[in-house]
């Protein structure tokens, strides 16, 4: 999907990219429509429509417009790890454990395997719109080592064969990433919202700025759907 994504974006001759580039607020004239500042450029760039698809940085953007929540929610910094086997034949099954402490191994033609687990993973909890400074650095190697070790020790417990599997691989790469959800209480609370992540959408305000929640990567392209449908009928 990523893939699809990137081409599309580079081939479509109305859409223009600008990389390495951070939003720091977006502001609103009823008549003008929004200007949206950038850095580094310190620009500032007029739309008419803004749509606002960020993750971890969504609900940051939205409060620069006055739009705030009063539904609690969680920024969680998770970590997997990505490893490589060169023996095609040694390819694990994918499986998701979902009771209690869960992971994720997920095993790939080419050899890649993922590999998540979340008690060890999950490395950093925030209640805050802004993100810790830190959560955009690379992990300490040592503290890397510690979570991949811990990681691969639990999944191998409950899936044989994940231990071998990194030992003839070649290399593993961890990938830190932020988790946003509804809730304000863990995984191993059974009534916690965390569990109940259908009630996401995009919210459109003024008829013209649209806060996209996406909730799960696979409800993105019908969140699209329903985002241009709204822009194309104004």
């Amino acid at each position: 999907m990523a893939a699809g994504i990137r081409q599309a974006l580079q081939d479509h001759p109305k859409i223009e990219c600008r990389w390495n580039t951070q939003i720091e607020s977006v502001s609103r004239d009823p008549v003008d429509g929004y200007s949206v500042h950038f850095n580094p450029t310190g620009a500032d760039i007029g739309f008419d429509h803004v749509i606002n698809a960020l993750w971890g940085n969504r609900l940051k953007i939205d409060a620069t417009l006055g739009l705030h929540t009063d539904r609690a929610f969680l920024m969680r910094r998770k970590v997997a790890s990505v490893i490589i086997s060169p023996d095609l034949n040694s390819i694990l099954p994918s499986a998701t454990m979902v009771l209690g402490p869960y992971g994720d191994v997920v095993g790939y033609p080419d050899g890649r395997h993922y590999l998540s687990w979340y008690p060890t993973g999950c490395i950093g909890w925030s209640e805050n719109i802004n993100l810790p400074a830190d959560w955009s650095r690379p992990l300490e190697p040592a503290q890397a080592d510690r979570v991949f070790e811990a990681s691969i020790a639990q999944l191998d417990l409950r899936i044989p064969g994940v231990r071998a599997t990194v030992e003839k691989s070649d290399g593993a790469s961890l990938n830190p990433g932020v988790i946003f959800s509804w809730g304000k209480t863990d995984v191993d609370d059974p009534n916690s919202e965390l569990h109940q992540r259908f009630d996401v959408g995009p919210q459109t305000h003024w008829g013209s700025y649209h806060s996209v929640d996406t909730g799960k990567l696979s409800s993105a392209p019908y969140f699209a759907l329903i985002t241009a449908d709204r822009i194309c009928s104004v």
